[in-house]
């Protein structure tokens, strides 16, 4: 398709509002600026001076940077021009120049201005001086790593003993690195997908949705009672009863949708209690939390009622025992210990209190 604009912006955006759209050329001597919308990533030299444009993942945004593996050693380009995974630091012999081609992949350039190379035989080596297609890597990213496929479509793999190859078809631990300094990495991503730990991730926020929350008030319980004989009397007559309880509150947080969270994940963060019949406006101050397990709080309640009997009648008082349960929709954003990024997870904060002592009376 040609697209007709002055503007090569304009066309970059026609171009990216198409799923079947990889690029823009600019169509040379014609008039007016038109641009024809390219069907793949690859970009080869033009012998008419066309000028194309593809997006860009923009992986890195450093020079230079290295590459760590599983093992913790760095690629290295030694002045014989091979390719190692054996140096624990990281130096001039390790620092890595990419040069963007397409889409998601590019050249990898070494501290003596090589080109690294994939040979069909499953071998690297530092030594081209031009970029073709055995220097062309295809690049994929999770997290902060990045694995790095051949023309050829096998992964580089760095060993255990310090060598590296080319043969792989699968990208397992050995075949993702660790872009370092970190920062020369952009586009981090969580892989949310996996269950959130505390070792890797710690809680940022927690945001209640109290429009939504819902207070359930019907539970109540006799935890005493008083009878006052007065059918024979001429005066009131007033005896006095104390009620003493202990109870259990509990609270929980309950995922259901978005990130796994490991049941037993410690957090700390504050929440919105009952009163009353009603949920707090304010939060509360930070208490300690198990995710997925009931936080438990013993309480003590304690109560004088004066039961009153007028001549002539009998009364039954009552001490009725309110408990409240509570239930808050949230949404958690879990920040992770070491790369710049976050998951979310989403569920219903439940807490079970009792708070309020109420008598009822009952006369004959």
């Amino acid at each position: 398709a040609v697209v007709s604009t002055q503007s090569t912006g304009a066309a970059k955006e026609i171009c990216l509002g198409r799923e079947d759209c990889f690029g823009i050329t600019k169509v040379p001597k014609k008039k007016g600026a038109k641009y024809t919308l390219r069907s793949h990533w690859k970009l080869m030299d033009s012998t008419s001076g066309e000028t194309s444009y593809v997006p860009c993942r923009g992986f890195f945004n450093c020079s230079t940077f290295g590459l760590k593996s599983i093992h913790g050693t760095f690629l290295s380009a030694n002045p014989a021009f091979t390719a190692d995974w054996d140096k624990s630091t990281y130096g001039s012999l390790e620092q890595i120049t990419f040069q963007q081609w397409g889409k998601d992949s590019g050249f990898l350039r070494s501290y003596h201005g090589r080109y690294l190379s994939a040979t069909p035989q499953g071998k690297l080596a530092w030594d081209r001086t031009w970029k073709r297609d055995w220097e062309l890597f295809k690049i994929s990213q999770h997290e902060n790593k990045i694995s790095l496929k051949s023309a050829h479509g096998e992964y580089v793999s760095a060993q255990p003993d310090g060598t590296v190859d080319v043969d792989r078809i699968r990208a397992l631990i050995w075949e993702w690195f660790i872009v370092q300094p970190q920062e020369c990495i952009n586009n981090i991503e969580c892989d949310c997908s996996r269950a959130i730990r505390g070792e890797n991730y710690e809680l940022e926020n927690v945001v209640y949705d109290l429009e939504a929350a819902k207070v359930h008030s019907d539970l109540r319980e006799v935890v005493g009672f008083q009878y006052v004989h007065n059918k024979n009397g001429t005066s009131e007559q007033t005896a006095i009863f104390e009620i003493y309880q202990t109870r259990t509150e509990t609270a929980i947080f309950t995922k259901t949708a978005g990130a796994e969270i490991e049941t037993g994940t410690a957090f700390l963060t504050g929440f919105h209690g009952v009163e009353e019949g009603r949920i707090y406006e304010e939060i509360s101050g930070k208490y300690e939390f198990a995710h997925g397990i009931a936080r438990k709080k013993h309480t003590i309640l304690e109560a004088s009622y004066h039961c009153n009997a007028p001549p002539g009648s009998t009364v039954k008082c009552v001490a009725l025992l309110f408990r409240y349960r509570s239930e808050v929709p949230y949404t958690q954003s879990w920040r992770h210990k070491r790369l710049a990024c976050t998951c979310e997870s989403s569920g219903v904060f439940s807490e079970t209190s009792a708070h309020e002592m109420q008598l009822l009376v009952e006369q004959d």
